[in-house]
Parts: structure tokens; C-alpha cells; sequence
């Protein structure tokens, strides 16, 4: 049920030495998640990877977990597609769409967003690295529905028609790929 992230094994579930249980890793093992097993409204605490101590995340355990499957619905859905939007154009590019209560997870950049329409969600972020020429501002933005011919319907704002006949995943870049 995940695709980038994952819960961790129940055979591996086990308090740390102050009551901290974590149960979920980042996908390159860099971020873990755990709740304080004496607190009574399981927050969510976050650390990295060699890091230092817990930080407080700001959710409970059940708004976590929804954060993370609407996350991991968008980034591993197989009906999206991913397009680059000029800043200026973000209000009609989400046009439908409502931004959702989640803050950015700990791995995440903090502008990062997920946002829902009746039939879809998008995740929007910062492009990597070179994918923004000079002076210009993009976001990221991913687009999953549960079909293709719902994911047409956003496709088409941006040119993307056919989605769905497409032999691989489709990416619109404003500029070559960088070298990475």
C-alpha cells in the first residue's frame, strides 16, 4: 500500500529505551516517525536519520497516517501525471482544487502542500534543482486521480491530453533534465 515511504515491520515494533515507538521510515532510512507510547493522544514526533532528539511533528497519530496515505496515493498513484507551473498561474492550475491541513513532513521541503478536488489530489512542491530558469518561479505539481480518465480532465489544463495512452509516465519539463 506504499510507495515511498513505509510503516515498520510488526515483527520490529518496539519501544525505545524512553517509550518512543516508531512505526514509520522515510524511504531512504533517513527520517523515522514514533509515538510516546504514555501519551494518551499518540502524538507524532519526527527525527533524522543521526540526528539529535524528537521533534513534536504537530499531529496525532491518526492525522499522521492520513497525511501519509494522501501522500503516498499522489506520489504512487498510476493515474498522475507531473507538470512545472509558474507561480503567477498557481491560483488557475489549482482552480477546483482545496488545500488540504498537513503540514510538510519532516523529509519534505516546507512548502510542500497537498491539496484535493472531489475526484483528485494534488501535491505541490518546489522543483529540484535546475528545473527553474533564471528569474523564474515554478512549482511541482502532481496531479493522481483513481482513473485515467479522470486524470485526463486535469491533463487537458495543461496541454496533456492522452494520458492515458501514453506507454510511460509522462513528465512536461520546461528545460532539459538536469544531470542527475
Amino acid at each position: 500500500m506504499t510507495f515511498q515511504d513505509r510503516p515498520v515491520a510488526f515483527r520490529d515494533l518496539t519501544p525505545d529505551s524512553l517509550g518512543m515507538l516508531e512505526f514509520w521510515v522515510e524511504n531512504q532510512n533517513g527520517y523515522f516517525w514514533a509515538v510516546d507510547l504514555d501519551d494518551d493522544i499518540l502524538q507524532v514526533f519526527s527525527r533524522e536519520a543521526g540526528g539529535g532528539g524528537w521533534m513534536r511533528t504537530g499531529e496525532v497519530l491518526s492525522d499522521f497516517l492520513l497525511h501519509c496515505t494522501v501522500r503516498e496515493a499522489v506520489i504512487g498513484g498510476s493515474s498522475k501525471f507531473t507538470t512545472f507551473v509558474d507561480a503567477a498561474e498557481i491560483n488557475k492550475a489549482l482552480e477546483s482544487f482545496e488545500p488540504l491541513k498537513f503540514v510538510a513532513l519532516g523529509s519534505e521541503e516546507p512548502e510542500v502542500k497537498l491539496w484535493c478536488s472531489e475526484d483528485a489530489l494534488v501535491r505541490m512542491a518546489p522543483p529540484p534543482t535546475g528545473y527553474a530558469g533564471p528569474g523564474e518561479q515554478l512549482w511541482m505539481l502532481t496531479f493522481a486521480a483513481p482513473s485515467d480518465s479522470r486524470i485526463e480532465r486535469y491533463a487537458s489544463r495543461f496541454g496533456l491530453e492522452n494520458l492515458a495512452k501514453a506507454e510511460t509516465a509522462r513528465v512536461e519539463l520546461p528545460y532539459e533534465p538536469p544531470p542527475f
